[in-house]
């Protein structure tokens, strides 16, 4: 037999069961400690997504009734228009600018929410000023033109 290989595996030196216990034990606990490895990943995954979801919610929840407010603004407008009267709309912004000094108070409110609610505190403390006199045609046309401004914002 010159130069061919022979393979017998009753040559081979296999080792004792020790030896194999000890192989199948290191490689099961590799490979368990993958899958655990692997498992927390996922599970801080979800939870992680689960936290981003419900971050979207409250933000949508704010953004919903910020613009339920200018929706409140709008019927107030309406409100003072067919009676000729300021206290309505004075009324409803007056109610609006302590409600939003309360969410700007919230712990944890959302940077871009925050500033919409500012933003919608600023216009009603602007409005609330320009339209702090007695009811003349100039007011009609200050309260139209705040409707329309309130339009263009809930849009």
């Amino acid at each position: 037999m010159s130069g061919v290989i022979v393979f017998c595996p009753a040559d081979i030196e296999w080792g004792s069961v020790a030896d194999w216990f000890s192989a199948i034990g290191t490689i099961l606990a590799v490979v368990m400690a993958l899958g655990l490895a692997l498992w927390e990943h996922f599970k801080s995954k979800a939870a992680a997504d689960a936290n981003r979801a419900q971050q979207a919610e409250i933000v949508q929840r704010y953004e919903n009734y910020r613009l339920e407010l200018y929706r409140k603004i709008i019927l107030s407008i309406d409100a003072s228009l067919a009676q000729s009267n300021i206290g309505p709309f004075n009324a409803t912004i007056g109610s609006i600018i302590t409600q939003i000094r309360h969410i700007e108070l919230l712990p944890g409110l959302d940077p871009v929410t925050f500033l919409n609610f500012h933003e919608l505190l600023a216009f009603c403390s602007q409005t609330q000023m320009s339209t702090d006199r007695a009811w003349d045609i100039g007011t009609a046309q200050a309260y139209y033109d705040i409707r329309t401004e309130c339009e263009r914002r809930i849009a």
